[in-house]
C-alpha cells in the first residue's frame, strides 16, 4: 500500500477547518476586508422635545437645502394728507373737523374750546335794498356761536356755521362788531373785528363834491390867467417898438 500524500491531506484539513469556522459565525469577516462583510449603519440624531412648539418635522435633506432669500414686502407709498377744502369766510361752512373725518384731510390749527377764542375778522358792511348785510371770517379757534353788536346794543346771536348777518337799517357812522363765543367766554373786540358803517350815498356825495370843487378851481384859475393877460396888454403904450427902446436920443416927442 502506498504512503499517504501528507501535503495534500494537510491542505484538505485546513480548508475543512476554515469552512467550519465560517459556517459557525457567518457575520465574522476576514480581517483583510472588514468593510464588505459588515452591514451599513446609518447615523441618526437624537432630539429632545420639551413642548409642542419644539417639534421639528424637517428631515436631513431639508436642513441641507440652501435657504431662500426673503422677498421684500410690497411697500406701497403712503398718501400724504392734503388740506381740507375749508374756507373760514364761507357762509354755511361745514366745520373742518367733520371734513377731516370724512376725507382724512388736514385742518388748520385751532385753539381748544377751553381757551378764549380769537376775534373774528369783519369783512364788509354793505347795503342790500333796505337792509344792511355784515360778513366775517372765522378765527383759528373753537367757536360755538357768533354775536353781532351794533353801537353797544343788544347782541344778535348766530350759529357757528354762519358767516353772514342781515341787519336792519343802520345810521351813518354806526359801529358794528362781531364776536366769537365758546365755553371759555367771548372774544375781545379788536380793530379787525369792528368797523364803522358808511352808507353808499355818502360816498357818491363826496365824489360829486370833489368834481364840483375841481371844476370851480379850474374856472377860477382860468379867470385869473385872463386877468393877468389883460393887465399886461393894458400896460403897453401905443406906437412903442423895440427900435425906440434901443436909441436913447430918440423919444416920442422927437430927437433931443
Amino acid at each position: 500500500m502506498a504512503a499517504p500524500d501528507f501535503p495534500a491531506l494537510s491542505l484538505l484539513i485546513a480548508l475543512v477547518f476554515l469552512l467550519n469556522g465560517y459556517l459557525a459565525d457567518p457575520l465574522k469577516a476576514p480581517e483583510g476586508n472588514s468593510t464588505s462583510a459588515r452591514p451599513m449603519i446609518t447615523p441618526f440624531r437624537i432630539r429632545y422635545v420639551t413642548g409642542p412648539s419644539d417639534y421639528d418635522y424637517k428631515d436631513e435633506e431639508d436642513e441641507n437645502k440652501p435657504t431662500s432669500i426673503a422677498q421684500p414686502q410690497d411697500q406701497t407709498p403712503k398718501l400724504i394728507p392734503r388740506p381740507c377744502d375749508y374756507n373760514p369766510c364761507q357762509d354755511q361752512q361745514v366745520p373742518c373737523a367733520q371734513l377731516a373725518a370724512l376725507s382724512d384731510c388736514l385742518c388748520p390749527g385751532v385753539t381748544g374750546p377751553q381757551e378764549l377764542p380769537e376775534a373774528p375778522s369783519l369783512g364788509k358792511i354793505v347795503q342790500e335794498g333796505s337792509e344792511t348785510v355784515v360778513t366775517w371770517c372765522a378765527p383759528h379757534s373753537s367757536v360755538s356761536s357768533y354775536r353781532v353788536v351794533v353801537d353797544g346794543g343788544e347782541p344778535l346771536v348766530f350759529g357757528e356755521r354762519l358767516r353772514r348777518a342781515v341787519l336792519g337799517g343802520l345810521a351813518a357812522g354806526a359801529r358794528v362788531c362781531v364776536e366769537a363765543v365758546n365755553d371759555a367766554g367771548t372774544s375781545t373786540p379788536s380793530p379787525q373785528s369792528c368797523k364803522e358803517y358808511e352808507p353808499p350815498g355818502d360816498e357818491g356825495l363826496s365824489l360829486r363834491a370833489g368834481i364840483i370843487g375841481g371844476g370851480l378851481g379850474f374856472i377860477l384859475l382860468l379867470s385869473l390867467s385872463a386877468l393877468l393877460l389883460w393887465k399886461f396888454n393894458s400896460c403897453r403904450k401905443p406906437g412903442s417898438d423895440s427900435e425906440g427902446l434901443g436909441n436913447l436920443s430918440y423919444s416920442s416927442e422927437g430927437p433931443l
